[in-house]
């Protein structure tokens, strides 16, 4: 068991291949940038952008629902934003909604497609 517990959701993930339901979970984590976190990890010790990810990554595969994002760049390597901003773009494809009242930087200087200053949504991007 500790064996497993000191394992990083992306090695667990291939740990659990053949099993479905725990697998989809770890790949939940891999798919919003978690992928370096101990299956053991106390929550008390990650980033409240981590913690917002971890909440994210159990509701990934739902619709209808609405997001509100409050910094969740918070702490991150530049190399995480970008992850962040994939994982917004597979939001609107899957027809989630989200919102950011503070974003990153780096998104401020995006251009074209990829540009979701404020809010993403199926319907297109829009601004407030």
């Amino acid at each position: 068991m500790v064996e497993i517990l000191d394992m990083s959701a992306g090695e667990a993930e291939e740990f659990f291949s053949g099993c479905p339901k725990i697998r989809g979970a770890l790949h939940a984590m891999v798919e919003v940038g978690l992928s370096y976190l101990s299956l053991g990890q106390p929550l008390s010790t990650l980033s409240g952008g981590e913690r917002q990810r971890v909440k994210l990554a159990k509701y990934l595969g739902q619709k209808g629902n609405i997001y509100v994002l409050d910094k969740p760049t918070t702490g991150l390597h530049a190399s995480d934003v970008e992850t962040i901003i994939t994982l917004l773009e597979r939001f609107v494809e899957r027809g989630i909604w989200w919102s950011l009242p503070e974003p990153h930087r780096r998104w401020r200087s995006m251009r074209g497609p990829l540009r979701r200053i404020i809010s993403g949504s199926p319907c297109g991007n829009f601004r407030s």
